[in-house]
């Protein structure tokens, strides 16, 4: 069958039923996310996604998708909110944004649900192992890390003509993102690569001026800082103060590749984040990205952010999962989502499906790179810019001078 169904078809079969599905008539989808709170915002846009996602997939099995989204604020009000979803039937979940999403997952297979989780980067138990209803569409933050390292001794040979032995790199961040860091360290440790600096600085830093001198002083040519928003902002409002940044700035996302980025304007200029494909990706290879941006763009006057179109293509895939399996029954949906396979490019958000014994998706990949250059109006632009396939301009490395 086609990956989904086309945005006209889903239309004129939820204009045919108009509300006419009675309870048993519906096929409910939970989700539980941030909606309120300092994580409020990318989690409307997981829900914005998932809710474009149901009409645009229209059916699955010839029921409408009812979905039932609640907004836990704070880790400790998930598990009660998938304890009452569940008691109302909800068995099937896709994942929401949440900082603390293992507990959650958990329950929901613990207590006979299924759950499809493209937006968390924790492996906890596709690690563990045993859990034939959780499935992880997305790599892990030990990818992530990684890829970092991989990337990072890449562009330093091949835009600063040095060797992976000759490059002097600076890991920097927030103790809420420290595991990041500790693992691209361990990496370059392990490669005999160790970082000339490796620093995870207090919650509540209020300067960065001793970092900063310490890599000026250091000649560092790589900085990854693992940071979130307000440290983002106050160490790259700092740094273009004192006019230094190390040659290459490659973020590990988070605070890096947010749309409030850019108003730092100069400051935010040619800092580079590693991300999941986002929405800003060229839309030629992902099909359904383009008609998905321009629906969300019609409905809220903006863009999705990076955990939306993940949301999105997650539920697509999972919609198109159950339809093959042919029942709502959990055993053979997890049995189908785990023979399923569907290649790269052929997804809104590129990537494809193939999981593994333990539920990790081995085709969640490339990770791409964003760069914040000058657009028309002087304003910092995201521009996707490697890998080559899937970006909208070349990178601008190194953009920062020692």
């Amino acid at each position: 069958m086609q990956i989904f169904k086309t945005m006209a078809l889903a239309a004129g079969l939820l204009t045919a039923a108009g509300g006419a599905f009675a309870e048993d008539d519906t096929f409910k989808v939970g989700m539980v996310t941030y909606l309120t709170g300092d994580w409020g915002y990318p989690g409307t846009s997981t829900k914005r996604s998932l809710e474009i996602a149901a009409e645009t997939y229209g059916t699955v099995l010839g029921k409408k998708i009812e979905l039932v989204i609640v907004d836990a604020q704070n880790p400790n009000n998930q598990i009660p909110e998938a304890q009452r979803l569940m008691a109302q039937g909800v068995k099937h979940f896709i994942q929401g944004y949440n900082l603390v999403p293992v507990p959650l997952a958990r329950y929901v297979v613990d207590n006979g649900g299924l759950m499809a989780d493209g937006t968390s980067w924790f492996p906890d138990l596709t690690e563990e192992g045993g859990y034939d209803n959780y499935f992880m569409f997305m790599p892990s933050w030990k990818v992530f890390s990684q890829t970092l390292v991989d990337y990072s001794l890449k562009f330093g040979e091949e835009k600063l003509g040095k060797k992976p032995e000759e490059l002097k790199i600076a890991l920097i961040g927030n103790p809420i993102m420290s595991y990041v860091g500790d693992e691209a360290a361990r990496i370059l440790t392990e490669k005999g690569l160790p970082p000339a600096i490796h620093e995870t600085y207090s919650n509540d830093i209020a300067d960065f001026t001793p970092i900063i001198t310490k890599m000026k002083e250091a000649g560092i040519d790589i900085v990854i800082p693992y940071q979130l928003g307000s440290d983002a902002e106050l160490y790259r409002r700092q740094a273009a103060g004192l006019g230094h940044t190390p040659p290459i700035l490659l973020a590990a996302g988070v605070g890096y590749d947010q749309p409030e980025f850019a108003n730092m304007g100069d400051a935010a200029l040619g800092s580079m984040s590693l991300s999941y494909t986002v929405p800003e990706m060229r839309e030629e290879f992902a099909p359904g990205l383009k008609e998905f941006k321009q629906k969300y763009q019609e409905k809220y006057g903006e863009q999705p952010v990076t955990h939306g179109l993940q949301t999105f293509a997650t539920a697509m895939a999972f919609f198109q999962m159950v339809d093959k399996a042919g029942s709502f029954d959990i055993d053979k949906i997890s049995k189908t989502m785990a023979e399923t396979v569907i290649e790269r490019g052929k997804l809104p958000n590129y990537w494809g499906v193939k999981f593994d014994a333990n539920h990790n998706n081995l085709y969640a990949n490339p990770l791409i790179i964003g760069q914040w250059v000058p657009g028309e109006n002087g304003k910092p632009v995201y521009k996707v810019v490697y890998p080559e396939e899937l970006a909208v301009e070349k990178p601008l490395i190194p953009y920062f001078k020692k």
